[in-house]
């Protein structure tokens, strides 16, 4: 699969790096490589829950790459899809393959309010968008979160469930 190419590219691998270090400290939740593959993984639950087609060399590439941005300054996801423009090419995958990756990237921010939340999952028209953007929101434990009193996420946006 190319998305094993992404882990060992030297961008990868030093953006990667530079966002555990930068989240030493932190106590809220982090953008490391767990993230990531917990991003991938319940993205592929939803879709498979929606009866879509799953590529998961594609799913991996955007779940590794979504986040990288936070290594730079700025919008991390403006900053991710320059990274991921720069890493794929190398790894194989073809221009049209990026744009597509780009996008789910560039929409990927943001939180939706939990009623929201629960309506989209009761639905069974989902693209890779709506289910790249709720699996990243879905992978935060916020039950069980440490840091849960002094997060800025506001309670209606919180994850307070697994989704199976």
């Amino acid at each position: 699969m190319r998305f094993q190419k992404i882990m060992k590219h030297p961008l990868f691998k030093q953006s990667m790096n530079q966002i555990v270090q930068m989240e030493t400290e932190r106590i809220y939740c982090k953008h490391g490589i767990e993230h990531c593959l917990d991003v991938a993984r319940i993205c592929a639950l939803l879709l498979s829950r929606n009866s879509q087609e799953i590529d998961f060399d594609f799913i991996y590439a955007i779940a590794l790459l979504h986040d990288l941005g936070r290594s730079q300054e700025g919008n991390h996801c403006e900053a991710s899809v320059k990274l991921a423009k720069i890493i794929l090419p190398d790894c194989d995958y073809s221009e049209n393959e990026i744009e597509a990756i780009s996008q789910v990237i560039k929409g990927h921010s943001g939180r939706i309010p939990k009623e929201s939340l629960e309506q989209l999952l009761q639905k069974k028209t989902l693209g890779l968008k709506e289910c790249f953007k709720m699996a990243d929101q879905l992978s935060r434990n916020c039950f069980c979160c440490q840091a849960a009193d002094t997060c800025k996420w506001a309670e209606g946006e919180r994850n307070q469930t697994i989704v199976v």
